[in-house]
């Protein structure tokens, strides 16, 4: 009876509101392309909306101290599935530019990692292995999950993604931190524009306790990449010749 029309979906067939993730303070949070990231306090009284202009959002991700992660489908006022880190006042695009301006992303993702993101995890469990206090982002499209990394520079938050080894029966777009064994679960569909293989799935993504290999971290320079991974590196394995690198730009 609090809420108005407004918090409800639209006839566009992939505006959905998704998410309901919750922080350590009870506020819930989900996301719409009508109203944008959204925050209801614990008592259900009120609603903030936080950050605007996200496209199709398939979920979105929230940590225990508040930080959320959402992604906006490729589209209209979308170049490309993005990764964004909502903020008070923040606009993203989908509609067009608010107050003459979109915010960037913190990464736009490749076509060819993720055409269709899901939801994000953040998992804090150090059980987790390396992969332990990180956010996961969790690709709907490409059946996979990535690793996203981020740095600060001059108070800008950029980010990374690193695909993880192995893909899922159907498009993840939901995954929890199991708080007994520290390991991931995660369930999916399918629909338009995934590569799966099943209608659904509910797997496990584990960590064996054997050497990773993965990025941890990872700073941009104007000469280079500074990258730091999980474990020891042969230096034999690494080459010029192995690195590829690209770049381009993406216009709204």
């Amino acid at each position: 009876e609090n809420f108005t029309n407004r918090y409800v979906s639209s006839a566009g067939g992939h505006d959905f509101i998704t998410g309901l993730e919750h922080d350590a303070a009870g506020n819930l949070y989900f996301a719409s392309a009508n109203q944008g990231v959204c925050k209801v306090s614990p008592d259900g009284s009120n609603i903030d909306i936080i950050s605007t202009g996200v496209r199709n959002p398939n979920g979105l991700g929230v940590s225990s101290r508040g930080k959320i992660a959402v992604s906006p489908q490729e589209g209209d006022w979308s170049p490309a599935s993005m990764i964004c880190f909502p903020e008070p006042g923040r606009h993203f695009g989908h509609g067009g530019p608010r107050d003459g301006r979109v915010d960037p992303p913190a990464c736009f993702i490749p076509r060819g990692i993720d055409h269709a993101t899901g939801g994000h995890v953040f998992a804090e469990n150090p059980s987790f292995g390396p992969l332990g206090g990180h956010l996961l982002t969790l690709s709907w499209g490409n059946c996979r999950a990535l690793l996203t990394l981020s740095e600060t520079v001059d108070g800008i938050e950029q980010a990374a993604v690193i695909p993880i080894e192995g893909e899922f029966l159907s498009g993840v777009h939901r995954g929890r931190t199991n708080p007994q064994d520290g390991q991931l679960y995660l369930t999916g569909s399918t629909g338009w524009g995934t590569y799966a293989t099943h209608n659904g799935c509910f797997q496990r993504l584990r960590y064996t306790g054997t050497a990773a290999y993965l990025p941890i971290s990872f700073n941009a320079h104007r000469n280079g990449m500074l990258i730091e991974f999980s474990d020891p590196l042969d230096p034999g394995s690494v080459s010029g010749e192995d690195v590829f690198a690209q770049c381009w730009n993406y216009d709204y």
